[in-house]
Protein backbone atom coordinates (compact mmCIF):
# COMPACT_ATOMS: atom_id res chain seq x y z
CA UNK A 1 0.00 0.00 0.00
CA UNK A 2 1.29 3.46 -0.90
CA UNK A 3 0.77 6.61 1.19
CA UNK A 4 0.65 9.88 -0.66
CA UNK A 5 -0.62 12.92 1.25
CA UNK A 6 0.12 16.60 1.21
CA UNK A 7 2.66 16.39 4.00
CA UNK A 8 3.55 12.69 3.99
CA UNK A 9 4.51 9.78 1.79
CA UNK A 10 5.40 6.20 2.39
CA UNK A 11 4.91 2.59 1.52
CA UNK A 12 3.69 -0.58 3.21
CA UNK A 13 4.71 -3.96 1.86
CA UNK A 14 4.91 -7.50 3.17
CA UNK A 15 7.20 -10.51 3.14
CA UNK A 16 6.82 -14.14 4.16
CA UNK A 17 9.61 -15.00 6.60
CA UNK A 18 10.65 -18.57 7.51
CA UNK A 19 10.33 -19.23 11.23
CA UNK A 20 14.01 -20.20 11.51
CA UNK A 21 15.23 -16.75 10.49
CA UNK A 22 12.99 -14.50 12.60
CA UNK A 23 15.86 -13.38 14.86
CA UNK A 24 17.95 -12.27 11.90
CA UNK A 25 14.96 -10.42 10.52
CA UNK A 26 14.34 -8.50 13.75
CA UNK A 27 18.02 -7.69 14.25
CA UNK A 28 17.85 -5.47 11.17
CA UNK A 29 15.08 -2.88 10.89
CA UNK A 30 15.53 -2.55 7.13
CA UNK A 31 13.18 -4.33 4.75
CA UNK A 32 13.63 -8.03 3.99
CA UNK A 33 11.92 -7.83 0.60
CA UNK A 34 11.83 -4.90 -1.78
CA UNK A 35 8.92 -4.09 -4.06
CA UNK A 36 9.33 -6.01 -7.31
CA UNK A 37 11.61 -8.68 -5.80
CA UNK A 38 10.70 -12.34 -5.68
CA UNK A 39 10.85 -13.05 -9.41
CA UNK A 40 12.51 -16.14 -10.93
CA UNK A 41 16.20 -15.73 -11.66
CA UNK A 42 19.50 -17.52 -12.31
CA UNK A 43 22.95 -17.23 -10.79
CA UNK A 44 26.38 -18.39 -11.91
CA UNK A 45 29.14 -19.74 -9.72
CA UNK A 46 32.53 -21.40 -10.12
CA UNK A 47 35.69 -20.61 -12.06
CA UNK A 48 36.85 -20.91 -15.66
CA UNK A 49 35.25 -23.76 -17.52
CA UNK A 50 33.47 -25.17 -14.44
CA UNK A 51 30.81 -22.47 -14.16
CA UNK A 52 27.53 -23.68 -12.68
CA UNK A 53 24.18 -22.03 -13.46
CA UNK A 54 21.53 -22.24 -10.74
CA UNK A 55 17.86 -21.37 -11.11
CA UNK A 56 15.74 -20.05 -8.23
CA UNK A 57 12.02 -19.46 -8.72
CA UNK A 58 12.02 -16.57 -6.20
CA UNK A 59 15.30 -14.96 -7.07
CA UNK A 60 17.68 -16.11 -4.26
CA UNK A 61 15.94 -14.54 -1.25
CA UNK A 62 17.17 -17.13 1.26
CA UNK A 63 13.71 -18.52 1.92
CA UNK A 64 11.87 -15.18 1.99
CA UNK A 65 8.82 -15.03 -0.29
CA UNK A 66 6.40 -12.35 -1.50
CA UNK A 67 2.70 -12.56 -0.62
CA UNK A 68 1.86 -9.84 -3.14
CA UNK A 69 3.78 -9.49 -6.39
CA UNK A 70 4.18 -6.09 -8.03
CA UNK A 71 4.50 -6.40 -11.79
CA UNK A 72 6.02 -3.66 -13.95
CA UNK A 73 6.73 -3.56 -17.69
CA UNK A 74 8.81 -1.36 -19.99
CA UNK A 75 6.06 -1.55 -22.61
CA UNK A 76 2.59 -2.99 -22.63
CA UNK A 77 0.19 -2.84 -19.67
CA UNK A 78 0.50 -0.48 -16.73
CA UNK A 79 1.98 -1.82 -13.50
CA UNK A 80 -0.34 -3.98 -11.42
CA UNK A 81 -0.38 -6.12 -8.30
CA UNK A 82 -1.33 -9.78 -7.92
CA UNK A 83 -1.61 -12.16 -4.99
CA UNK A 84 0.92 -14.97 -5.12
CA UNK A 85 -0.32 -18.09 -6.87
CA UNK A 86 0.47 -20.44 -3.98
CA UNK A 87 -1.81 -18.51 -1.61
CA UNK A 88 -4.64 -18.52 -4.16
CA UNK A 89 -4.27 -22.26 -4.76
CA UNK A 90 -3.87 -23.01 -1.04
CA UNK A 91 -7.29 -21.50 -0.31
CA UNK A 92 -8.75 -22.50 -3.71
CA UNK A 93 -9.69 -18.89 -4.45
CA UNK A 94 -11.43 -17.84 -7.62
CA UNK A 95 -11.88 -14.36 -9.04
CA UNK A 96 -15.43 -13.04 -8.96
CA UNK A 97 -17.15 -11.28 -11.82
CA UNK A 98 -16.36 -8.09 -9.96
CA UNK A 99 -12.76 -7.58 -11.02
CA UNK A 100 -10.23 -7.73 -8.21
CA UNK A 101 -12.26 -9.78 -5.69
CA UNK A 102 -11.08 -13.27 -4.75
CA UNK A 103 -13.56 -15.69 -3.22
CA UNK A 104 -13.58 -19.09 -1.57
CA UNK A 105 -16.47 -21.35 -0.71
CA UNK A 106 -16.77 -22.16 2.98
CA UNK A 107 -17.50 -25.67 4.27
CA UNK A 108 -21.21 -25.17 3.66
CA UNK A 109 -20.65 -24.00 0.07
CA UNK A 110 -21.30 -20.31 0.76
CA UNK A 111 -19.02 -17.77 -1.00
CA UNK A 112 -16.78 -15.53 1.10
CA UNK A 113 -14.64 -12.65 -0.13
CA UNK A 114 -11.08 -13.34 1.08
CA UNK A 115 -9.07 -10.72 -0.81
CA UNK A 116 -9.45 -7.55 -2.88
CA UNK A 117 -7.00 -5.87 -5.22
CA UNK A 118 -7.80 -2.16 -5.19
CA UNK A 119 -6.19 0.72 -7.04
CA UNK A 120 -3.86 1.67 -4.18
CA UNK A 121 -3.65 -1.44 -2.01
CA UNK A 122 -4.26 -5.15 -1.62
CA UNK A 123 -6.55 -6.36 1.19
CA UNK A 124 -6.42 -9.97 2.44
CA UNK A 125 -8.34 -11.38 5.39
CA UNK A 126 -6.10 -11.97 8.38
CA UNK A 127 -7.42 -15.43 9.20
CA UNK A 128 -6.59 -16.85 5.77
CA UNK A 129 -3.10 -15.36 5.98
CA UNK A 130 -2.51 -16.90 9.42
CA UNK A 131 -3.78 -20.29 8.23
CA UNK A 132 -1.36 -20.10 5.31
CA UNK A 133 1.49 -19.17 7.65
CA UNK A 134 0.66 -22.05 10.00
CA UNK A 135 1.07 -24.73 7.35
CA UNK A 136 4.14 -23.07 5.76
CA UNK A 137 5.93 -22.51 9.11
CA UNK A 138 6.34 -18.79 8.39
CA UNK A 139 5.53 -15.34 9.76
CA UNK A 140 4.37 -12.33 7.77
CA UNK A 141 6.63 -9.30 8.00
CA UNK A 142 4.58 -6.11 7.56
CA UNK A 143 7.17 -3.62 6.36
CA UNK A 144 6.68 0.14 6.41
CA UNK A 145 8.62 3.21 5.43
CA UNK A 146 6.79 6.45 6.33
CA UNK A 147 7.96 10.07 5.95
CA UNK A 148 6.33 13.26 7.23
CA UNK A 149 7.41 16.82 6.47
CA UNK A 150 6.98 20.20 8.16
CA UNK A 151 7.89 23.74 7.15
CA UNK A 152 9.21 24.54 10.65
CA UNK A 153 12.91 23.90 11.28
CA UNK A 154 13.95 20.85 13.35
CA UNK A 155 14.70 22.92 16.49
CA UNK A 156 10.98 23.59 16.86
CA UNK A 157 10.40 19.92 17.73
CA UNK A 158 11.32 18.05 20.90
CA UNK A 159 12.91 15.17 19.01
CA UNK A 160 15.34 17.42 17.12
CA UNK A 161 18.14 15.34 15.60
CA UNK A 162 17.07 12.42 17.74
CA UNK A 163 17.28 8.92 16.30
CA UNK A 164 16.19 5.71 17.96
CA UNK A 165 16.11 2.01 17.11
CA UNK A 166 13.47 -0.14 18.81
CA UNK A 167 13.68 -3.94 18.81
CA UNK A 168 11.05 -6.12 20.49
CA UNK A 169 9.82 -9.72 20.19
CA UNK A 170 7.57 -8.98 17.22
CA UNK A 171 8.80 -5.69 15.74
CA UNK A 172 11.86 -3.69 14.83
CA UNK A 173 11.86 0.06 13.94
CA UNK A 174 14.18 2.97 13.36
CA UNK A 175 12.78 6.50 13.73
CA UNK A 176 14.00 10.07 13.98
CA UNK A 177 13.66 13.76 13.03
CA UNK A 178 16.28 15.55 10.94
CA UNK A 179 16.87 18.62 8.76
CA UNK A 180 15.09 18.43 5.40
CA UNK A 181 17.23 19.90 2.62
CA UNK A 182 15.81 17.89 -0.29
CA UNK A 183 12.08 18.75 -0.50
CA UNK A 184 10.86 22.32 -0.79
CA UNK A 185 9.35 24.13 1.07
CA UNK A 186 9.88 21.77 4.00
CA UNK A 187 12.58 22.23 6.66
CA UNK A 188 11.99 19.13 8.80
CA UNK A 189 11.74 15.43 7.99
CA UNK A 190 10.37 12.80 10.42
CA UNK A 191 10.76 9.17 9.38
CA UNK A 192 9.84 5.68 10.56
CA UNK A 193 11.23 2.56 8.92
CA UNK A 194 10.80 -1.00 10.11
CA UNK A 195 8.62 -4.05 10.32
CA UNK A 196 6.12 -5.87 12.51
CA UNK A 197 5.58 -9.62 12.45
CA UNK A 198 2.19 -11.29 12.11
CA UNK A 199 2.31 -14.71 13.73
CA UNK A 200 0.68 -17.86 12.31
CA UNK A 201 -2.16 -19.76 13.91
CA UNK A 202 -1.21 -23.00 15.58
CA UNK A 203 -1.47 -25.92 13.21
CA UNK A 204 -4.39 -27.28 15.24
CA UNK A 205 -6.23 -23.95 14.83
CA UNK A 206 -5.56 -23.78 11.11
CA UNK A 207 -8.45 -26.16 10.35
CA UNK A 208 -6.40 -27.83 7.65
CA UNK A 209 -5.97 -31.59 7.45
CA UNK A 210 -4.40 -33.43 9.20
CA UNK A 211 -4.26 -30.87 12.00
CA UNK A 212 -7.96 -30.01 12.16
CA UNK A 213 -9.29 -30.63 15.65
CA UNK A 214 -12.77 -32.14 15.40
CA UNK A 215 -13.22 -32.30 19.18
CA UNK A 216 -14.62 -28.78 19.28
CA UNK A 217 -17.12 -29.33 16.47
CA UNK A 218 -20.72 -28.64 17.40
CA UNK A 219 -23.30 -31.41 17.00
CA UNK A 220 -26.70 -30.05 17.99
CA UNK A 221 -29.53 -32.21 19.25
CA UNK A 222 -32.58 -32.83 17.09
CA UNK A 223 -36.15 -33.80 17.94
CA UNK A 224 -36.54 -37.54 17.40
CA UNK A 225 -39.89 -38.17 19.11
CA UNK A 226 -42.37 -37.31 21.89
CA UNK A 227 -42.42 -38.51 25.50
CA UNK A 228 -45.52 -39.61 27.42
CA UNK A 229 -46.28 -36.02 28.41
CA UNK A 230 -46.06 -34.83 24.83
CA UNK A 231 -42.66 -33.17 25.28
CA UNK A 232 -39.85 -33.33 22.74
CA UNK A 233 -37.28 -36.09 22.91
CA UNK A 234 -33.94 -34.90 21.54
CA UNK A 235 -30.64 -36.61 20.83
CA UNK A 236 -27.28 -35.55 19.44
CA UNK A 237 -26.59 -35.98 15.74
CA UNK A 238 -22.95 -36.91 16.41
CA UNK A 239 -22.77 -40.05 14.30
CA UNK A 240 -19.93 -41.48 16.40
CA UNK A 241 -22.23 -41.57 19.46
CA UNK A 242 -25.25 -43.23 17.84
CA UNK A 243 -26.30 -46.86 17.84
CA UNK A 244 -26.17 -48.91 14.66
CA UNK A 245 -26.88 -52.46 13.53
CA UNK A 246 -23.27 -53.48 14.18
CA UNK A 247 -23.36 -53.08 17.97
CA UNK A 248 -22.06 -49.52 18.45
CA UNK A 249 -23.42 -47.47 21.39
CA UNK A 250 -26.27 -49.89 22.20
CA UNK A 251 -27.91 -47.53 24.73
CA UNK A 252 -28.01 -44.60 22.28
CA UNK A 253 -30.57 -43.56 19.69
CA UNK A 254 -30.32 -45.40 16.35
CA UNK A 255 -28.34 -43.77 13.49
CA UNK A 256 -31.27 -44.38 11.12
CA UNK A 257 -33.80 -42.52 13.29
CA UNK A 258 -35.90 -40.28 10.96
CA UNK A 259 -35.75 -36.57 11.82
CA UNK A 260 -38.50 -34.31 10.43
CA UNK A 261 -38.17 -30.74 9.10
CA UNK A 262 -40.54 -28.19 7.69
CA UNK A 263 -40.39 -28.07 3.90
CA UNK A 264 -39.15 -24.46 4.09
CA UNK A 265 -35.71 -25.81 4.99
CA UNK A 266 -35.04 -26.25 1.27
CA UNK A 267 -36.00 -22.68 0.31
CA UNK A 268 -32.44 -21.44 0.90
CA UNK A 269 -31.02 -24.04 -1.49
CA UNK A 270 -33.60 -23.42 -4.20
CA UNK A 271 -32.82 -19.69 -3.98
CA UNK A 272 -29.14 -20.27 -4.76
CA UNK A 273 -29.45 -22.72 -7.63
CA UNK A 274 -25.97 -21.83 -8.90
CA UNK A 275 -24.47 -23.24 -5.66
CA UNK A 276 -26.91 -25.92 -4.56
CA UNK A 277 -28.93 -28.61 -6.28
CA UNK A 278 -32.12 -30.00 -4.74
CA UNK A 279 -32.58 -33.39 -6.35
CA UNK A 280 -34.83 -36.40 -5.93
CA UNK A 281 -33.72 -37.72 -2.54
CA UNK A 282 -30.49 -35.73 -2.41
CA UNK A 283 -29.24 -32.22 -1.59
CA UNK A 284 -25.93 -31.29 -3.21
CA UNK A 285 -23.53 -28.39 -2.66
CA UNK A 286 -21.33 -28.92 -5.71
CA UNK A 287 -18.35 -31.03 -4.69
CA UNK A 288 -18.36 -29.64 -1.12
CA UNK A 289 -20.98 -31.88 0.52
CA UNK A 290 -24.16 -33.83 -0.09
CA UNK A 291 -27.04 -35.07 2.06
CA UNK A 292 -29.45 -37.93 1.48
CA UNK A 293 -33.00 -36.90 2.31
CA UNK A 294 -36.60 -37.93 1.88
CA UNK A 295 -38.20 -34.98 0.07
CA UNK A 296 -41.06 -36.96 -1.46
CA UNK A 297 -43.60 -35.29 0.84
CA UNK A 298 -45.99 -32.39 0.54
CA UNK A 299 -44.90 -30.30 3.52
CA UNK A 300 -41.83 -31.79 5.14
CA UNK A 301 -38.35 -33.20 4.60
CA UNK A 302 -36.98 -36.20 6.51
CA UNK A 303 -33.30 -37.02 7.13
CA UNK A 304 -31.69 -39.81 9.16
CA UNK A 305 -30.23 -38.51 12.44
CA UNK A 306 -26.73 -39.86 11.78
CA UNK A 307 -26.57 -38.35 8.30
CA UNK A 308 -27.17 -34.89 9.79
CA UNK A 309 -23.98 -35.21 11.81
CA UNK A 310 -21.87 -37.09 9.28
CA UNK A 311 -22.76 -35.32 6.04
CA UNK A 312 -23.82 -31.76 6.93
CA UNK A 313 -21.18 -29.08 7.64
CA UNK A 314 -21.33 -27.59 11.12
CA UNK A 315 -22.93 -24.31 10.04
CA UNK A 316 -25.62 -26.14 8.06
CA UNK A 317 -26.58 -28.27 11.08
CA UNK A 318 -27.47 -25.10 12.99
CA UNK A 319 -29.55 -23.90 10.03
CA UNK A 320 -31.46 -27.20 9.78
CA UNK A 321 -32.08 -27.21 13.53
CA UNK A 322 -34.26 -24.11 13.21
CA UNK A 323 -36.69 -26.05 10.95
CA UNK A 324 -36.79 -29.21 13.07
CA UNK A 325 -40.30 -30.43 14.01
CA UNK A 326 -41.63 -33.43 15.89
CA UNK A 327 -42.39 -36.54 13.82
CA UNK A 328 -45.95 -36.66 12.52
CA UNK A 329 -47.32 -39.39 10.28
CA UNK A 330 -45.26 -42.10 8.56
CA UNK A 331 -41.56 -42.03 9.44
CA UNK A 332 -40.63 -42.19 5.74
CA UNK A 333 -42.40 -41.75 2.42
CA UNK A 334 -43.19 -44.91 0.46
CA UNK A 335 -40.48 -43.91 -2.03
CA UNK A 336 -37.77 -43.46 0.62
CA UNK A 337 -38.78 -46.67 2.43
CA UNK A 338 -38.58 -48.67 -0.80
CA UNK A 339 -35.16 -47.24 -1.63
CA UNK A 340 -33.53 -47.07 1.83
CA UNK A 341 -34.98 -50.07 3.62
CA UNK A 342 -35.92 -52.52 0.87
CA UNK A 343 -33.14 -51.49 -1.51
CA UNK A 344 -35.38 -51.33 -4.57
CA UNK A 345 -35.67 -48.75 -7.32
CA UNK A 346 -38.63 -46.38 -6.93
CA UNK A 347 -39.81 -43.35 -8.85
CA UNK A 348 -40.75 -40.35 -6.69
CA UNK A 349 -44.42 -39.64 -6.10
CA UNK A 350 -44.13 -35.84 -5.92
CA UNK A 351 -45.16 -34.49 -9.36
CA UNK A 352 -42.27 -32.00 -9.61
CA UNK A 353 -39.61 -34.61 -8.80
CA UNK A 354 -41.26 -37.17 -11.07
CA UNK A 355 -41.40 -34.65 -13.93
CA UNK A 356 -37.75 -33.62 -13.59
CA UNK A 357 -36.57 -37.24 -13.52
CA UNK A 358 -38.68 -38.19 -16.53
CA UNK A 359 -37.82 -35.02 -18.46
CA UNK A 360 -34.09 -35.75 -18.36
CA UNK A 361 -34.62 -39.38 -19.36
CA UNK A 362 -37.06 -38.42 -22.12
CA UNK A 363 -34.66 -35.83 -23.59
CA UNK A 364 -31.82 -38.36 -23.68
CA UNK A 365 -33.97 -40.96 -25.45
CA UNK A 366 -35.29 -38.42 -27.95
CA UNK A 367 -31.76 -37.32 -28.81
CA UNK A 368 -30.60 -40.95 -29.21
CA UNK A 369 -33.42 -41.73 -31.65
CA UNK A 370 -33.64 -38.45 -33.61
CA UNK A 371 -30.12 -37.10 -33.44
CA UNK A 372 -31.45 -33.71 -32.31
CA UNK A 373 -32.96 -32.16 -29.19
CA UNK A 374 -36.70 -31.64 -28.97
CA UNK A 375 -36.06 -29.13 -26.19
CA UNK A 376 -32.91 -27.07 -26.77
CA UNK A 377 -30.76 -27.37 -23.62
CA UNK A 378 -30.77 -24.29 -21.39
CA UNK A 379 -27.73 -22.04 -21.44
CA UNK A 380 -25.55 -21.51 -18.37
CA UNK A 381 -27.43 -18.37 -17.36
CA UNK A 382 -30.81 -20.12 -17.71
CA UNK A 383 -30.09 -23.54 -16.19
CA UNK A 384 -31.52 -22.39 -12.84
CA UNK A 385 -34.95 -22.53 -14.45
CA UNK A 386 -34.60 -26.31 -14.31
CA UNK A 387 -32.59 -26.84 -11.12
CA UNK A 388 -34.90 -24.60 -9.06
CA UNK A 389 -38.11 -25.92 -10.64
CA UNK A 390 -40.48 -27.15 -7.93
CA UNK A 391 -43.90 -27.08 -6.36
CA UNK A 392 -43.90 -23.74 -4.47
CA UNK A 393 -42.95 -24.05 -0.82
CA UNK A 394 -45.52 -21.41 0.16
CA UNK A 395 -48.88 -20.37 -1.29
CA UNK A 396 -47.19 -17.25 -2.57
CA UNK A 397 -48.19 -15.64 -5.89
CA UNK A 398 -44.65 -14.50 -6.68
CA UNK A 399 -43.20 -17.96 -6.11
CA UNK A 400 -45.99 -19.52 -8.18
CA UNK A 401 -45.41 -17.06 -11.04
CA UNK A 402 -41.68 -17.79 -11.08
CA UNK A 403 -42.35 -21.54 -11.39
CA UNK A 404 -44.80 -20.97 -14.25
CA UNK A 405 -42.16 -18.84 -15.94
CA UNK A 406 -39.51 -21.54 -15.55
CA UNK A 407 -41.74 -24.38 -16.71
CA UNK A 408 -42.78 -22.37 -19.79
CA UNK A 409 -39.19 -21.54 -20.65
CA UNK A 410 -38.27 -25.21 -20.33
CA UNK A 411 -40.98 -26.83 -22.48
CA UNK A 412 -42.28 -24.03 -24.76
CA UNK A 413 -39.54 -21.44 -25.24
CA UNK A 414 -36.99 -24.26 -25.66
CA UNK A 415 -38.84 -26.11 -28.43
CA UNK A 416 -36.39 -26.77 -31.25
CA UNK A 417 -38.30 -24.84 -33.92
CA UNK A 418 -35.65 -25.27 -36.62
CA UNK A 419 -35.80 -29.08 -36.44
CA UNK A 420 -39.58 -29.24 -35.96
CA UNK A 421 -40.17 -27.24 -39.15
CA UNK A 422 -38.01 -29.42 -41.40
CA UNK A 423 -40.05 -30.99 -44.19
CA UNK A 424 -43.34 -29.44 -43.02
CA UNK A 425 -45.33 -26.75 -44.81
CA UNK A 426 -46.05 -23.89 -42.36
CA UNK A 427 -47.48 -20.35 -42.53
CA UNK A 428 -44.74 -17.65 -42.47
CA UNK A 429 -45.79 -16.42 -39.02
CA UNK A 430 -45.95 -19.85 -37.33
CA UNK A 431 -44.45 -19.88 -33.85
CA UNK A 432 -43.11 -22.61 -31.58
CA UNK A 433 -46.34 -24.30 -30.48
CA UNK A 434 -47.83 -24.16 -33.99
CA UNK A 435 -44.70 -25.76 -35.43
CA UNK A 436 -44.85 -28.45 -32.76
CA UNK A 437 -48.54 -29.06 -33.54
CA UNK A 438 -47.74 -29.52 -37.23
CA UNK A 439 -44.90 -31.89 -36.35
CA UNK A 440 -47.16 -34.01 -34.14
CA UNK A 441 -49.85 -34.19 -36.84
CA UNK A 442 -47.29 -35.14 -39.46
CA UNK A 443 -46.15 -37.99 -37.21
CA UNK A 444 -49.72 -39.11 -36.45
CA UNK A 445 -49.41 -38.63 -32.68
CA UNK A 446 -52.88 -39.44 -31.30
CA UNK A 447 -52.42 -37.25 -28.22
CA UNK A 448 -51.51 -34.19 -30.31
CA UNK A 449 -54.72 -32.31 -29.43
CA UNK A 450 -54.26 -32.76 -25.65
CA UNK A 451 -50.54 -31.90 -25.83
CA UNK A 452 -51.06 -28.70 -27.83
CA UNK A 453 -54.07 -27.62 -25.77
CA UNK A 454 -52.08 -27.90 -22.55
CA UNK A 455 -49.12 -25.98 -24.01
CA UNK A 456 -51.37 -23.15 -25.18
CA UNK A 457 -53.07 -22.94 -21.77
CA UNK A 458 -49.68 -22.84 -20.06
CA UNK A 459 -48.49 -20.16 -22.48
CA UNK A 460 -51.62 -18.10 -21.70
CA UNK A 461 -51.02 -18.51 -17.97
CA UNK A 462 -47.49 -17.19 -18.39
CA UNK A 463 -48.32 -14.34 -20.79
CA UNK A 464 -51.40 -13.05 -18.93
CA UNK A 465 -50.25 -13.61 -15.38
CA UNK A 466 -46.44 -13.47 -15.31
CA UNK A 467 -45.18 -11.46 -18.28
CA UNK A 468 -47.90 -8.79 -18.02
CA UNK A 469 -50.24 -7.22 -15.47
CA UNK A 470 -53.01 -9.56 -14.39
CA UNK A 471 -56.39 -8.62 -15.85
CA UNK A 472 -59.51 -10.08 -17.43
CA UNK A 473 -57.51 -12.41 -19.71
CA UNK A 474 -55.74 -13.84 -16.66
CA UNK A 475 -59.07 -14.44 -14.92
CA UNK A 476 -60.16 -16.53 -17.90
CA UNK A 477 -57.07 -18.74 -17.89
CA UNK A 478 -57.21 -18.90 -14.07
CA UNK A 479 -60.57 -20.63 -14.40
CA UNK A 480 -58.96 -23.18 -16.73
CA UNK A 481 -56.58 -24.22 -13.95
CA UNK A 482 -59.18 -23.70 -11.15
CA UNK A 483 -57.05 -21.08 -9.44
CA UNK A 484 -60.12 -19.68 -7.73
CA UNK A 485 -60.77 -22.84 -5.70
CA UNK A 486 -57.33 -24.39 -5.25
CA UNK A 487 -54.21 -23.37 -3.37
CA UNK A 488 -51.34 -22.27 -5.57
CA UNK A 489 -49.24 -25.23 -4.44
CA UNK A 490 -52.02 -27.59 -5.52
CA UNK A 491 -52.31 -25.88 -8.91
CA UNK A 492 -48.55 -26.12 -9.45
CA UNK A 493 -48.60 -29.83 -8.56
CA UNK A 494 -51.36 -30.24 -11.14
CA UNK A 495 -49.27 -28.49 -13.78
CA UNK A 496 -46.38 -30.89 -13.25
CA UNK A 497 -48.77 -33.84 -13.39
CA UNK A 498 -50.30 -32.62 -16.65
CA UNK A 499 -46.98 -31.96 -18.38
CA UNK A 500 -45.67 -35.35 -17.20
CA UNK A 501 -48.73 -37.05 -18.70
CA UNK A 502 -48.16 -35.21 -22.01
CA UNK A 503 -44.51 -36.26 -22.08
CA UNK A 504 -45.52 -39.87 -21.51
CA UNK A 505 -48.11 -39.64 -24.30
CA UNK A 506 -45.44 -38.31 -26.62
CA UNK A 507 -43.07 -41.06 -25.53
CA UNK A 508 -45.66 -43.74 -26.22
CA UNK A 509 -46.04 -42.45 -29.75
CA UNK A 510 -42.52 -41.59 -30.72
CA UNK A 511 -39.98 -43.36 -28.51
CA UNK A 512 -39.11 -46.90 -27.35
CA UNK A 513 -41.24 -48.21 -24.53
CA UNK A 514 -38.62 -47.72 -21.81
CA UNK A 515 -38.69 -43.95 -22.42
CA UNK A 516 -42.18 -43.64 -20.97
CA UNK A 517 -42.66 -46.81 -18.91
CA UNK A 518 -40.63 -46.74 -15.65
CA UNK A 519 -41.00 -50.49 -15.25
CA UNK A 520 -38.98 -51.00 -18.43
CA UNK A 521 -36.01 -48.83 -17.44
Amino acid sequence: MQLDGQHEDGLLYSALIPNDRLERTLDDHSWDLRVGSGMPGTSQSGYGGTLKVTYDRLGFLDGIEPLVCCRTFHTGPAAFREICEEFRLFHNLYQSKKRGEFIKDDEAGNPEVVARILSDRVEIRTREIRQFLAIKDMHLSIQLDVNRYAEQPPEKFEDTNHEETVRQADHSFHRGVRLCDFKEPYRSHAYLCGKKLLSPLSKEQSEFWPYKDAAGENYPTFIVGRDEQGGDIEFTCDHTKLANYFGANPAATQYLTPVHFRGEVLAKYYSYAERFSVEDGYLRAGSKWGLKMDNDHGDRVIVFLGDLGRDLPEAERAYWRTFNIAPDGPPLSKTAYTRSIRGWFADPARPDLAFKNHFRFFCDKWRQKSGWDLFVPLGKDDVHHFTALRIPIHNDQGEFDSQVQSLTKLIIDSLNEAELAKGISLPPDAKGISKFEAFLQANNVKAAVDIVKFLRNLQDLRSTGVAHRKGSKYEKVARTFDLENKELKEVAAGLFTLVLERLRSLGEAYLPEEAWNPAKR
